[in-house]
Order: structure tokens, then sequence, then C-alpha cells
């Protein structure tokens, strides 16, 4: 029962918490610990019929469904999880969605090819128009209290660099690539490695030396 509750609460916490569970009469749903997680989060248990596996024909027809995928899996976990995708993406019949439309509201993206815009709901629009403008609004704050505007290197620039905000040790490299989107410069440093530092962590050279590798 313990192993099932922690389960039970790792699905609870991407989908929310259980109306009713609709099970057999095993033990291991009938246990005393299984009384106690019910009743602390408010769930109904709900049993199938002694002895006819029929009164809970649903969930047998998903376990039909599993046995015969593993079986064209030759149990390849990797490949089981792919058509268990494949599976919660196919509709149920024509007047019903796939089990993700079902339970998220949404159509998922699997190796079967699709129209992009059918991944896309107007929520998803709407989310997207919100955070953008919640990015926006932190960085013109954020830019507002920042105690200097950093200025751009170019490839060929010398640069004193760091290897994270509590380094005080600056080395010399010198630029070979931006990466304006991030923010970002490739650098060749003293050893002749090729590495990645954020600007934040770059200074300009003011020694005037040249530079050897």
């Amino acid at each position: 029962s313990e192993d099932l509750i922690k389960y039970f609460k790792c699905i609870m916490s991407r989908f929310g918490l259980f109306e009713i569970i609709f099970s057999d009469r095993e033990p291991v749903y009938k246990s005393h610990l299984m009384d106690l997680f019910c009743k602390e989060y408010d769930i109904e248990k709900n049993f199938s019929s002694a002895m006819y596996s029929q009164s809970n024909g649903q969930i047998e027809r998903a376990i039909g469904h599993v046995k015969n995928i593993i079986k064209r899996c030759n149990g390849n976990m990797c490949d089981i999880r792919m058509c268990l995708l494949d599976y919660h993406a196919t509709p149920l019949d024509s007047n019903l969605g796939s089990p993700h439309n079902i339970v998220m509201n949404r159509n998922v993206k699997t190796k079967i090819p699709c129209v992009e815009s059918k991944l896309i709901t107007e929520s998803d629009k709407l989310n997207r128009k919100v955070l953008i403008e919640r990015q926006q609004n932190s960085c013109k704050y954020y830019n507002r209290n920042a105690k200097s505007k950093c200025d751009s290197f170019n490839p060929g620039d010398i640069v004193v660099f760091r290897n994270n905000n509590a380094d005080r040790t600056w080395k010399r490299a010198k630029v070979v690539a931006a990466d304006s989107e991030f923010r970002s410069y490739t650098l060749l440093n003293m050893l002749g490695n090729l590495i990645t530092r954020n600007r934040s962590m770059i200074l300009p050279d003011k020694t005037g030396r040249d530079f050897f590798v």
C-alpha cells in the first residue's frame, strides 16, 4: 500500500486530487493505510464485484491494450512508452477525443504528422501573451535598477572573465563569437580552450597587453 500511495501522490501532483478510486478487492486497496490516505484527501473508494471482472470492464480493456503493446514491443521499455503515447493520443471514437485530449483538453505531439495549429489552444495563445507582457515588465524594472549598462564585445576583443559570480580571479581571453540573443560569448582562454561565458562575467581588458595563447 505504501508504494502504491507514493505512486498515487505522484499522479495527483500532476493532475490534481482523485475523486474516486475504483479497484478490485485486493488487500493493497483495502488496507488501513489506504483507508487513511483516502480519508486524508477526501477520496471515495469503490470496488468491483468479487469474482466478476466484467464489472470493471474499462480497466480490464485498458490492461488488455497495454498487454498487447508490451507483446509488440518485445519488452523494450523505450518503445513501450512511445507506443503508449500514440495510444493516448488516438481518439477513442468519432464522438470522443483521445485520452490526452479528455484529460488535458489539448492534443499532444507524436511522430504521426499533424498540423501544428492543432497542438495550440486558445488558452495557449492567451497565456503566451500574458507571459510575454510579464517578462517585459520584469525586464523594464530590472533595467531601471541596474547599476550600469553593459557594452557589447566584438570578435577579436581582448577581455577578462571569471567562471562564476563568486569567483574573484579574473583571467584574460579573446572574444571568438557572440550570441546576442542570450548575451553570451565564446572566448579563447590562455590555455587555448574555447569556453562560453555570460556577459555579466566578462569585462574589458584595460591592461593594453597583447594576447598570446
